[in-house]
């Protein structure tokens, strides 16, 4: 199981104690404050052209991991990152979460589903990039292979760290 005991916030790692320090102070903030008064003023509203979709990071990500568009098993890779985007809360278990969603859209059964990633994985790893050897370093220099799920965990980690320092 993948447990990690800080908060990624703005690019800088919070303990579970500067966490609800701050929403205790937040909460101060919005309790003295119960006497204002909120004004909603109607009119065109603006989209920030420099904030990404979920898609388009997990897209710029892939292309520097040197993952291929044409393999089959990086588009179930980034279906499955995009899934765990949207569904923070839940921890990644792709037979029990995802395959019925890919079973559904691509009709591809789960053995075949984990072989078309692992090899989408391994020519990831064949002229490794940048920041595939910052992720994966540990298994580069053991000359290992990197199962599936770790695979998604990291990158689905990195995705959202990326996302967020988008966001500044």
């Amino acid at each position: 199981m993948y447990n990690r005991q800080y908060f990624i916030l703005f690019g800088k790692k919070l303990t579970k104690e500067d966490f609800l320090e701050a929403t205790s102070a937040l909460l101060d903030v919005i309790l003295s404050k119960e006497d204002a008064t909120l004004e909603v003023v109607e009119g065109p509203t603006i989209k920030n052209s420099s904030i990404k979709s979920n898609e388009e990071i997990v897209e710029e990500v892939f292309a520097r991991l040197g993952l291929s568009f044409s393999k089959e098993g990086t588009r179930y890779i980034r279906d499955i990152v995009l899934y765990y985007m949207l569904h923070k809360d839940k921890m990644v278990n792709i037979k029990v979460d995802v395959h019925p969603i890919l079973f559904e859209k691509y009709k591809v059964g789960y053995e075949k589903l984990r072989a078309c990633m692992r090899e989408a994985i391994k020519f990831a790893m064949v002229k490794p990039t940048p920041l595939t050897k910052k992720l994966f370093e540990d298994n580069i220099k053991k000359n290992k292979t990197v199962p599936v799920k770790e695979f998604i965990v990291k990158v689905l980690d990195y995705c959202k760290y990326y996302a967020i320092s988008m966001e500044k």
